[in-house]
């Protein structure tokens, strides 16, 4: 709220929220006129970025001028604070108006011609409105139409970046809220939803969109959450049969050619639009029937076709006899709490196509399976299956395979225990035959073979190095549960893509050279390509492609682990899911700096997609992974503490990870999962190679010790999950272990004087930070419950993170042979913001004194986040 006055504007009332500025209305003392003021919201003032948004939406507004928009008076900036003077115009929205009702379609026509006139002005200047929607049109008590708030305009010539949900219109608020119609985001074109580039015919979609609800009198694409709505807007036709029966012909056909879903096939030009108004007044009028008798008829006939459509469905889903033939579009949305942005919900389809797994939070916010039967509006938690990554049915659609706290796991869905399988600490995709044989890749490498009903399990494929290849990934039985599908990942990108293995046989076939996994069902090779999930015709017995690829949908998103792990799933019986969001490690953030109390205290480079922080010792370089989601790669990228600029460290084929700074902090030491480990110097030259002999796919670099004669890594391996190693610098290269026991041992840090290491365990059933002595352990120290532990510069505190994403400090005072910790200090708590890091990663960076923190805040991302169905797929 602002006071009672802005230098010489009386405020008089406040109006409401007006695209990102709180509206008032005010006298302007000095002309004598009534205005409306919108200012930018205090909390925005000192953001560059919104700022320069608020001054574009007083630049567009002062090039239109015309009667159909809303004036502009001035951009003031008076204290510091930025705000527009606009006219004020009198008179109800459209908003309003729509909500007592359909309104007649003569004077449908008349505010229709008027906002058509208003958006061809616009869009003869190469501006783009891109919120229109009732709440935007206001209709003065003289009858004339006014098109408010430009605040999103887009000028089209400068559309020179690339598609990006966050220049779409806003969500509302509470969209989680059951019953809740959602507000700009039902006005979204499909292109607009997805994030695409946009050009007039987003706006032309949107005039269609309120022609049809002044004419309906509600809503035409509707739902409790924003999935529902945009699964909605992507997939469902409006219901064209509530148009009013007096609606002109030309008036329909206007409505069919705004609302085509393909813009290709939408009304090129506003212009157009109001040709075929100003026709449509000419045309008679069409006689409508009786009130009651047309309602009678409407009920009728929708209790009907509601029942024949169930009917049909139902039966042909649940008994033997031929299919229903339609093709349906469905999105299912998390039952309780959002989609973790730790454990991505992996869709997985039954394979008689009836019922969908998925990982989602469950109230207390703790990560299991849930199980959906798709003919029921509810899901339901499996217990046993807390912390699981990812699952694969059983091929009698009973039971599930899934992954869970270093274990590969079955489990019935009717209910029970889960039964433990083989041990997998680092699992990359499963598979059950009809035989009962389970193929799964338990740490990363190759692929093992185990029976349903446990045994020993029995490497069934082998890499090769001449070929350069790491991993076997994500096997899937083809038909004659002999030979499987698999991604194979190599160094060199000539040698990966999609495989067939067989059971007997260590030879693999090629068969497509894509960065993804691949499923097959129904005479279809499914997988993921430039983030697309396409078709294509394959020929399981002789091993061949036929024919061209074809596209199933679009906003594919990834699952866990990989990039090549493109969240879908498909049945047997022709249906698809699929997830179109992004794991963690892909979503967009921005490192910024907190103080110890937690105020924000700036931001360093730029938003990205980047993965876990590592400040060098010298305090000037953060070094953390940023992804590249076209090319599917991750590099490492140097952020400058004192300039903020980003400098590109590696150029790898598909993934640099867990960059690790020398002590004399000129070179960063990391890991693309070969038989070497990689050094680049920060001042540019040939990157060294360590000697790696030993390592595994499941080796992390964690810290470097301050002699430069050690470095400290995470190993997962299946007899004692994940445990703490040293590699020698020098000599043979021959990596020990440091703490090798039958818990996890995790993220390890080398204190800054060398003599000791904090790390994780769950020795006691729960992620704690311990402290023991280097590189011999010993003299062990529990701190508390907590993961992610961090060392100052000077070593005299210690930094970790609690369950409730609070950042704790401990002072640390050692002798000669001794260490001692303080009680823990609770600094401050964040949000998500805040997490353990994953697979070895630092959350956070603190500075040289621990006055400030380097966290990775996520940038809001308004993409659809729900996982997707496809009744009954057909190419």
């Amino acid at each position: 709220m602002i006071g009672s006055k802005l230098a010489h504007y009386e405020i008089t009332s406040h109006l409401g929220t007006g695209g990102m500025g709180e509206v008032y209305a005010a006298t302007d003392s000095r002309l004598g006129r009534s205005v409306a003021i919108k200012c930018l919201p205090d909390a925005f003032a000192h953001d560059a970025e919104r700022v320069a948004r608020f001054q574009r939406e007083a630049r567009v507004l002062a090039s239109l001028n015309h009667p159909n928009i809303a004036a502009i008076y001035g951009l003031e900036e008076i204290d510091g604070r930025h705000f527009l003077v606009m006219e004020l115009v009198s008179g109800e929205t459209l908003a309003d108006r729509i909500a007592r009702g359909p309104i007649p379609v003569d004077e449908v026509l008349g505010i229709a011609r008027e906002v058509t006139e208003a958006l061809e002005a616009a869009h003869e200047k190469g501006i783009l409105h891109r919120d229109l929607k009732p709440a935007n049109i206001k209709v003065t008590q003289d009858g004339k139409v006014k098109v408010l708030d430009f605040g999103l305009a887009k000028i089209l010539v400068d559309e020179i970046s690339g598609p990006a949900l966050a220049n779409s219109p806003t969500m509302v608020s509470g969209a989680s809220v059951p019953g809740v119609i959602l507000g700009t985001t039902a006005y979204m074109s499909p292109e607009q939803s997805r994030g695409k580039l946009l050009d007039k015919r987003t706006d032309v979609w949107a005039f269609g969109i309120v022609l049809f609800e002044m004419l309906t009198g509600r809503r035409v694409f509707s739902g409790e959450t924003v999935t529902d709505v945009i699964g909605a807007i992507a997939h469902k036709e409006p219901d064209w049969e509530s148009l009013p029966v007096g609606t002109p012909a030309s008036i329909r056909r206007l409505l069919r050619r705004c609302l085509a879903k393909d813009a290709r096939q939408r009304l090129h030009d506003i212009a157009d639009a109001r040709l075929e108004i100003e026709a449509a007044t000419s045309e008679p009028a069409i006689q409508a029937p009786s009130q009651q008798v047309s309602r009678r008829v409407w009920l009728v006939a929708s209790i009907l076709a509601v029942s024949i459509a169930a009917a049909a469905f139902i039966t042909s889903r649940l008994s033997n006899s031929t299919p229903d033939e339609s093709t349906l579009w469905a999105s299912i949305l998390p039952p309780e709490k959002p989609f973790s942005t730790d454990r991505n919900p992996s869709p997985a389809l039954s394979p008689n196509g009836l019922t969908l797994a998925f990982s989602a939070p469950n109230a207390a916010g703790q990560n299991l399976i849930w199980i959906r039967e798709l003919d029921s509006p509810t899901a339901r938690p499996l217990p046993g299956t807390e912390d699981s990554l990812e699952s694969f049915w059983s091929p009698d659609s009973r039971s599930l395979g899934f992954f869970a706290k270093g274990k590969l796991q079955r489990i019935d869905i009717a209910g029970g225990a889960p039964q433990v399988l083989a041990d997998a600490p680092d699992p990359r995709g499963g598979s059950w035959a009809d035989d009962g044989t389970i193929l799964f890749v338990p740490t990363a490498t190759t692929v093992y073979r185990v029976p349903a009903s446990s045994g020993n399990p029995v490497e069934v494929t082998h890499l090769d190095t001449t070929r350069h290849e790491l991993i076997h990934g994500w096997p899937s039985f083809l038909p004659d549960s002999k030979h499987f599908l698999l991604w194979v990942f190599s160094s060199e990108k000539q040698n990966e893509g999609v495989y067939v293995g067989t059971l007997d046989s260590g030879k693999m076939r090629p068969i497509l050279p894509l960065r993804t996994r691949a499923q097959f069902a129904n005479g279809y090779l499914f997988f993921g390509r430039q983030g697309n999930l396409m078709a294509q015709r394959f020929d399981p017995y002789n091993l061949q492609l036929l024919g061209e690829a074809k596209r199933v949908t679009e906003g594919l998103g990834l699952s866990c682990c990989e990039f090549g792990n493109p969240a879908f799933s498909v049945s047997k019986s022709g249906n698809i899911a699929w997830w179109s969001g992004s794991p963690a490690y892909a979503h967009k953030v921005q490192p910024t700096w907190f103080g110890r109390t937690g105020h924000v205290e700036g931001t360093l480079g730029e938003p990205g997609s980047y993965s876990g922080l590592m400040s060098s010792p010298d305090s000037k370089y953060v070094a953390t992974e940023s992804n590249d989601l076209t090319a599917l790669t991750t590099d490492i990228l140097l952020l400058d503490t004192a300039r903020g600029s980003p400098s590109r460290l590696t150029f790898v084929n598909y993934a640099g990870g867990n960059p690790v700074w020398s002590p004399d902090s000129k070179r960063v030491l990391f890991t693309q999962w070969r038989d070497y480990l990689d050094v680049a110097a920060v001042q540019g030259g040939a990157t060294e190679q360590i000697p790696f002999p030993g390592g595994v796919n499941s080796d992390y670099p964690l810290s470097w010790s301050p002699d430069a004669q050690n470095l400290l890594l995470q190993r997962g391996t299946p007899d004692s999950r994940n445990d703490l190693w040293i590699l020698p610098m020098s000599g043979d290269h021959k990596p020990r272990p440091y703490l090798n026991t039958s818990v996890n041992e995790s993220s390890g840090r080398i204190s800054p004087d060398g003599r000791w290491v904090a790390y994780v365990s769950d020795e006691f059933g729960r992620a704690e930070v311990f402290v023991q002595s280097f590189p011999i352990p010993g003299n062990k120290k529990r701190i508390s419950a907590g993961a992610g532990p961090m060392w100052r510069k000077d070593g005299r505190e210690l930094y970790y993170i609690t369950e409730d994403h609070s950042l704790m400090a401990v002072a640390v005072t050692t002798g000669t042979t001794s260490i001692e910790f303080s009680s823990p200090l609770r600094l401050f708590q964040t949000t998500n913001s805040l997490s353990s890091g994953g697979a070895g990663r630092a959350a956070y960076a603190a500075s040289a004194d621990g006055q400030r923190f380097l966290i990775l805040v996520p940038v809001e991302d308004d993409r659809p986040q729900g996982i997707h169905l496809i009744h009954n797929w057909k190419p």
